[in-house]
């Protein structure tokens, strides 16, 4: 299998992460994925599977080191460790976003 196959199988662990949190209905942040990804792992009998997840998990944390890069004063207030900024909002959460602001 080809480096490449292997960084695609990562993205789809990424994925199902961000569809699981999803169909919860909770926040997607780094952090959080990072979270369910590394539970994930733990939980995961497959040696396959283990090593697609831990993939995932490279492919985010290679994201946060460059964003660091990029923006330094930014990452100060938003690391992975002492943030959980969403990336995404599921639309439940505008909506009680929505009213909590009115």
């Amino acid at each position: 299998m080809s480096e490449l196959d292997d960084e695609m199988k990562g993205y789809v662990a990424i994925g199902e992460a961000v569809i699981t949190h999803i169909y919860r209905n909770e926040k997607i942040s780094q952090q959080s994925l990072m979270n369910m990804l590394t539970r994930d792992a733990e939980e995961e009998s497959n040696d396959e599977k283990i090593v697609n997840i831990m993939s995932g998990r490279r492919i985010l944390q290679s994201a946060q080191e460059v964003s660091q890069q990029i923006n330094p004063k930014s990452a100060e207030h938003n690391s992975w460790g002492e943030s959980d900024t969403p990336f995404l909002d599921t639309p439940a959460q505008h909506a009680s976003s929505d009213k909590a602001k009115r």
